[in-house]
């Protein structure tokens, strides 16, 4: 009596959806990369205002004053504005819940989406997506997902196409949302 010995191949390493992965790497690059970003304007303003409060410590000394207070010239007053202007842009953009908007739009994405780029304005406290959708079905139900998060709101598609010169013909698109303070 002869046995068949067949042999039993084994897979001891575990595979993970190689998306949604690829995403939060992107996800995190994408974030520190804007916080180094921000953390560069603030440095640079802050070296900015110790310039100014040097110059205006300077026309204290030389007594450039009047009764009705500091005078400067209307050169040094706009540059003084535009300085206050950008440290307002920089600590608005410091005060967004980046690490919750970038978690949600994480949990949002499935394999069949991918997120190519993501841009704020926040001043206006929009965002704007682009990313590749391997079919329409999948696109819209990424825009469904957005819509049930807490940073997003006023989820729209604003602009989708076929890239035929990809033999995958994956779905180009843009969606634009209003950031919300969860």
């Amino acid at each position: 009596m002869t046995h068949a010995v067949t042999a039993v191949k084994i897979d001891f390493q575990q595979r993970s959806r190689g998306a949604p992965r690829a995403l939060g790497r992107f996800l995190a690059v994408l974030g520190a990369a804007l916080m180094l970003a921000v953390l560069f304007e603030y440095l640079f303003l802050g070296e900015e205002m110790k310039e100014r409060q040097a110059t205006l410590e300077e026309a204290r000394r030389t007594g450039s004053r009047t009764p009705g207070g500091l005078r400067l010239s209307s050169a040094d007053g706009q540059r003084l504005a535009d300085s206050l202007r950008a440290a307002n842009r920089v600590v608005d953009q410091l005060a967004m819940p980046w690490g919750a908007l970038l978690t949600q739009m994480e949990g949002a994405a499935d394999e069949h989406v991918a997120l190519l780029s993501l841009q704020t304005d926040p001043a206006n406290r929009s965002v704007r997506l682009s990313g590749e959708a391997r079919h329409f079905g999948a696109l819209m139900a990424y825009v469904r997902r957005l819509e049930d998060t807490a940073s997003l709101a006023d989820v729209h598609l604003a602009g989708h196409e076929v890239r035929a010169q990809d033999p995958q013909h994956p779905l180009a698109f843009t969606i634009v949302a209003q950031w919300v303070q969860p």
